[in-house]
């Protein structure tokens, strides 16, 4: 009798062990699914929160202001760029001095002859000057996104070799021309952008050093691979 007693009692507690167990599981399967489904609001909220603030940024009189004036002062270029066309561009020693002056200098080098624009996100930025890109050709480019550019082609790291600090004193307004740049500040080089529209959040952490003042209709005809065929400084 003792020993039938004793393996009952054995597979009772077996089976309150396998309950507990199965109770736990499903209680982490249940919580899972909702805590990711809470961060995925939080990510979104946030990323509303910084749009709204970037549009309401984008929309200040000041930021236009800080170009008044600044055409007396400037130095005229020409960018012809392969399929596409010329843009004829104001670059602002006033406002960024040493980027102009760097950016001039390698004008006058020859160094853009043949860069090819390797990054391009749409309503945001095109982005040329790593020279390695002189290296490829127009259809190495072809089905690629920016990403798959710069990890398959091993473009976006390039440059002349000599930095400039950042002079963050005008707004990315659309149609300017930023300094592209690593993490640290003061990486500036021979890679620019142009801003495809207002990008407000660039400011003050990127360099605006010009614009282009004519063949604005051309910006978005620019592709990935597309060459540039000269940058001439005219004045």
């Amino acid at each position: 009798m003792e020993r039938p007693g004793l393996a009952f009692i054995i597979v009772i507690v077996l089976a309150i062990g396998v309950i507990a167990l199965t109770s736990r599981d499903h209680t982490v399967d249940r919580t899972m699914p909702e805590r990711m489904e809470e961060q995925q609001q939080q990510e979104e909220m946030e990323a509303r929160k910084k749009q709204a603030a970037s549009a309401a940024k984008a929309g200040d009189p000041a930021r236009l202001k800080a170009y008044e004036g600044l055409s007396a002062g400037a130095v005229k270029a020409e960018l012809e760029i392969e399929n596409v066309g010329t843009l004829k561009l104001e670059l602002y020693p006033q406002a960024a001095p040493k980027t102009v002056a760097h950016i001039v200098d390698l004008a006058g080098k020859g160094f853009y002859a043949g860069i090819r624009f390797h990054r391009l996100e749409d309503n945001f930025v095109v982005q040329g000057g790593d020279p390695e890109s002189k290296k490829l050709k127009k259809e190495d480019f072809a089905g690629k996104n920016s990403q798959e550019v710069a990890t398959a082609l091993n473009l976006g790291g390039g440059g002349s070799g000599t930095s400039v600090p950042l002079e963050n004193k005008l707004p990315h307004l659309q149609y300017t021309l930023g300094l592209a740049r690593s993490k640290a500040e003061n990486s500036g080089d021979s890679q620019f952008f142009i801003n495809i529209q207002d990008s407000a959040h660039l400011d003050k952490d990127y360099c605006a050093f010009g614009r282009v003042v004519e063949g604005q209709d051309l910006v978005t005809k620019i592709q990935m691979g597309d060459a540039i065929k000269s940058f001439k400084i005219i004045k």
